[in-house]
């Protein structure tokens, strides 16, 4: 092999670098033939130095196929065999062991010294494959995470500083009626799609979120592909680069729905205020007395009595008599304020009907501010108040399914979000330092990624259920059977993360406890008590599962002796508008639906779920399930 005349290194001490460099490097006649190659070679492909010399270099190279390397190998072997300049490459050969190794190639042509005449190439191959199964592993990751977001109902996009889009799923896509390219290509923009005078709006709160002033959950108008009007609510979270906003990811609601419902729902109004005003409405005037002095026909057409029998009289006269007394002070109120709105009264007609009537009216005075006389209106509300009573019903269930909505959101957005900022905070860290980390470092953030994508499918297990449950898709369908049997299934499935923590599972039901419930509802109960269990015990520590049968219930305590809860937090478990997530012992993570599920599951199953907990002394979860018996069995075999 002709070598360069060194400086001040011998040509032996030259020749030993090159031979046992942690590179492939190899000498290359301009065919193609090896002339030479050093001892990296052999130990990763495998050849000896007499088996390779002579053989073509493309040939040794170019030996797979592109699906074999799980990436297309865009370099030809025509491409890197010429004499015009340094050429480099990536790419994935087979070795004489039937293994693949990536390698980053450089090809260099040289020319004799003392003549112009081109002699071959020199060829350094740096190994690559650990990157590249990180990359791949990465990609495979990240894939993962785009198909969930694509899975979401919720509308999902991401913009940066220039009101660009950057992210958008398919939710997305399929809500406006363009495809993704003609957003991530810049074809169409946010003021494309958001009505002008909303985009105007939108641009300010976004401004506003990138120089760190939270505003979100702001509503505007979307302009569909086909023309259509739709609405949606937008929350917003920015995501930070250091200490400055970067982007800002959105989850939007479509509210189209809802919008048109509000707007319909104010027609209507309009149209019942009209018919309110143009209908005949009662009207009376008292005197500083509480005399009538005057009434209209629908006074006397509602009351059922005739003008002779009504004016004179002491309006106190038409109440019934337990809230004559209250009407004498309220009328004296009523003269000093000169003003009544919506007081009401229970009046009693001619023939006796009492009916609720809603009062609104003014006084009228002299000059000098002394009291003339009361003009007042009244409605007959006696139905609108029943009507009331139950919309007061329905408002109190509302707005409980609504904090529920909102808290599932706030959960969504919120545990979504942490999974996500380490995946892709380590996955850059990774790609943009991988010379730079030892493999100790890349396994960390390796693990990390990991551990953050299993609590997110962790969390759309969790999500999927609570949805089910929630939407009552989630099928019920009782069963008898051992629950011992899912016990030991359960700590089976948790022994090597309680392992891990040096924490002992000790299974202490006796023998067969035969239950009557849903058998996966009853799975998923018993695997969130004892993961938590783990969750919050140290080092060291025990989980005990026990089990008894009292009457026609069977109870099942998961006992742990770790850092229990506060009291506090105690008073807010099993609530969804309170939902509590705490950090496990070694920084674990939870979705905190996990006990909601629990509970939601336990009564489905016509049983109840409780817990007792010392600070610093550890817990006890326990439920009952209803025991099976001869008429279980009956049911089920009919």
């Amino acid at each position: 092999m002709y070598l360069h005349k060194p400086g001040h290194i011998s040509y032996d001490v030259l020749s030993d670098m090159i031979y046992n460099s942690g590179l492939v490097i190899l000498k290359i006649s301009p065919a193609g033939e090896i002339l030479y190659s050093n001892n990296y070679f052999e130990s990763v492909f495998g050849y000896k130095h007499d088996e390779i010399i002579g053989k073509s270099f493309t040939d040794i190279i170019f030996n797979i196929s592109a699906n074999d390397a799980s990436e297309v190998q865009t370099t030809k072997p025509n491409d890197i065999l010429n004499n015009v300049g340094h050429r480099q490459f990536e790419i994935a050969s087979r070795t004489k062991n039937d293994e693949i190794h990536w390698f980053f190639w450089q090809i260099s042509p040289f020319n004799h010294p003392s003549a112009d005449k081109h002699m071959g190439y020199y060829c350094v191959g740096q190994e690559i494959t650990h990157r590249k199964r990180i990359e791949t592993r990465l990609a495979e990751s990240e894939k993962k995470l785009n198909d969930f977001v694509n899975l979401l109902p919720e509308i999902v996009f991401e913009v940066n500083a220039n009101m660009q889009i950057i992210f958008i799923n398919q939710r997305c896509i399929d809500f406006v009626g363009y495809s993704k390219e003609d957003f991530l290509q810049n074809k169409v923009h946010l003021q494309d799609i958001i009505i002008p005078e909303d985009f105007i709006r939108m641009n300010k709160i976004f401004v506003e979120n990138f120089n760190g002033i939270r505003n979100t959950g702001n509503t505007f108008g979307v302009i569909h592909k086909n023309g259509s009007l739709l609405n949606v609510q937008i929350h917003s979270n920015p995501v930070w680069d250091e200490k400055k906003v970067v982007s800002l990811r959105c989850i939007a609601i479509n509210i189209t729905d809802k919008a048109r419902f509000e707007k319909k729902l104010k027609e209507q109004e309009e149209k019942f205020r009209l018919i309110y005003e143009n209908s005949p409405i009662p009207y009376q005037s008292l005197n500083t007395f509480g005399d009538i002095i005057e009434i209209n026909p629908a006074w006397l057409k509602i009351m059922g009595y005739t003008r002779e029998e009504v004016v004179g009289e002491n309006f106190a006269k038409f109440l019934v008599p337990e809230l004559r007394e209250l009407f004498l002070k309220r009328f004296e109120n009523f003269k000093s304020i000169g003003e009544i709105k919506d007081l009401q009264f229970q009046l009693m007609s001619k023939d006796g009907r009492i009916f609720i009537a809603n009062y609104n009216g003014k006084i009228e005075t002299n000059e000098a501010g002394k009291f003339i006389k009361s003009h007042c209106v009244f409605n007959d509300i006696t139905l609108q108040i029943k009507a009331e009573n139950t919309l007061i019903q329905s408002e109190q269930k509302l707005r409980e399914l609504n904090a529920t909505k909102d808290k599932f959101f706030s959960i969504l957005a919120h545990d979504l979000k942490n999974p996500f900022n380490d995946i892709i905070g380590f996955s850059y860290l990774l790609s943009s330092n991988i010379y730079k980390y030892d493999l100790p470092k890349i396994e960390q953030f390796s693990n990390i990624i990991h551990q953050s994508a299993k609590l997110t499918f962790n969390l759309l297990e969790n999500l999927l259920d609570w949805s089910r449950s929630q939407t009552g898709n989630l099928k019920f369908i009782p069963e008898s059977f051992d629950i011992n049997e899912l016990i030991i299934e359960n700590i089976d499935l948790f022994q090597s993360t309680a392992n891990n923590k040096n924490i002992k599972l000790f299974n202490e039901v006796d023998g067969v406890l035969q239950v009557y419930a849903d058998k996966n509802m009853i799975r998923t109960i018993i695997r969130n008590l004892i993961s938590n269990a783990i969750k919050f015990t140290n080092q060291g520590g025990f989980v005990r599962i026990t089990g008894s049968l009292s009457k026609s219930f069977v109870t099942i305590s998961v006992v742990d002796n770790g850092v229990g809860i506060n009291y506090d937090d105690q008073k807010k478990l099993f609530r969804i508008d309170t939902n509590v997530t705490r950090q496990g012992t070694e920084k674990e993570r939870g979705t905190g639906l996990g006990l909601i599920l629990c509970k939601e599951f336990i009564e489905r199953n016509g049983g109840k779920i409780d817990f007792e907990s010392q600070p610093g002394r550890g817990s006890r979860y326990f439920f009952s399930v209803p025991a099976a018996n001869k008429e279980n069995d009956l049911f089920e075999t009919e």
